[in-house]
Formats: C-alpha cells, sequence, structure tokens
C-alpha cells in the first residue's frame, strides 16, 4: 500500500510536472527550420560556405577580373556589403541606403540623400530589387569600372575603404 501511495502521490506529479514544459517535437522541428530558412539572409554578416566559394571562374565558363584590378582589397567586405544592401532593399530602408551612395550621381542622377529618399521608388525599381535579391555572392561580376550587380543594375566602387554605391540602373 505505501509503494503505491508513494508511486501516485510523488512519481506521478513529478512525471506530470516535467512534462507540462515539453513541446512536441514536430513543432521544435518545423520552428527550427522556419527559423533557420532565412538565418543568413537576416543576418547579413554571417556568409555560408557557398557564398564564400571561390569566384573566379563563374558557371558559364567566364573569368572576371581580379578583385584587386576592380578596385577592392577586401572582396569578403563586398561581399557583406552586398548581403547587407539586399536586407536593406528588401525592407525598403532608403535611408541606410542613401549613406552609401557617392553624391551627386550621375547615373540616374540622384543629387543627394534628400533626393535619393524623396525618389527612393523610382531608383530602386522593381526591376533593380529583384535583380539584387537574385545576386549570388559567388558569381559577382566585377571589371575596372567596380563591382557589378544583376545585368549592370547597380555599381559598386570601394573608396577610402568603404563600399559605395557609384551608379544605379533602373
Amino acid at each position: 500500500m505505501f509503494n503505491r501511495s508513494l508511486k501516485y502521490g510523488f512519481v506521478l506529479p513529478v512525471l506530470m510536472l516535467l512534462s507540462c514544459g515539453s513541446e512536441p517535437s514536430v513543432d521544435n522541428a518545423s520552428a527550427a527550420a522556419t527559423a533557420g530558412a532565412d538565418t543568413n539572409f537576416s543576418n547579413p554578416f554571417q556568409l555560408t560556405e557557398e557564398d564564400l566559394m571561390d569566384d573566379s571562374v563563374f558557371t558559364d565558363g567566364s573569368r572576371p577580373v581580379s578583385w584587386e584590378n576592380a578596385g577592392v582589397t577586401d572582396p569578403i567586405a563586398v561581399k557583406k556589403f552586398i548581403r547587407q544592401l539586399q536586407v536593406w532593399v528588401r525592407d525598403n530602408q532608403a535611408d541606410s541606403i542613401s549613406g552609401y551612395l557617392i553624391y551627386p550621381m550621375k547615373n540616374p542622377g540622384i543629387k543627394d540623400k534628400a533626393d535619393f529618399r524623396l525618389h527612393y521608388s523610382d531608383y530602386i525599381t522593381d526591376g533593380v530589387k529583384a535583380a539584387l535579391a537574385a545576386q549570388r555572392l559567388n558569381q559577382v561580376f566585377r571589371n575596372e569600372q567596380g563591382v557589378m550587380i544583376g545585368q549592370g543594375q547597380i555599381w559598386l566602387r570601394q573608396k577610402d575603404n568603404e563600399i559605395r554605391i557609384i551608379a544605379i540602373n533602373n
């Protein structure tokens, strides 16, 4: 009798208490998968192994000029900047982007930060957004003019150890 009351009076409540805090493993797994799916994109400074792959030969067999010939001393910084720019454009953060343009910008004729912010949707069109979102970081074209996003929708250049947007072709 004592063993039975000990079993039900002590062990059963402890087991119930311990099981109350656990969630089904299916929910935990799906939550982890959902959270992990966008981890690198929401944390732009965490590049994947694929992002860092050798980019001296592209999938089509073409060879871009070296990063140095494109005026870049830190290719990883460029890739991190592109990822950050993808996040800013995805979230329409004109204020964040405006600090990285070179003014006045001849193409498309942006006078200053205020002009960029005011006409953001005219400069960062759906085509520019799509090109930037599709840009693979292990396939970044570059030449003596700088670093190209998409088919030339955005051009970047390193200036004073910072990456700057030098052209937006919308």
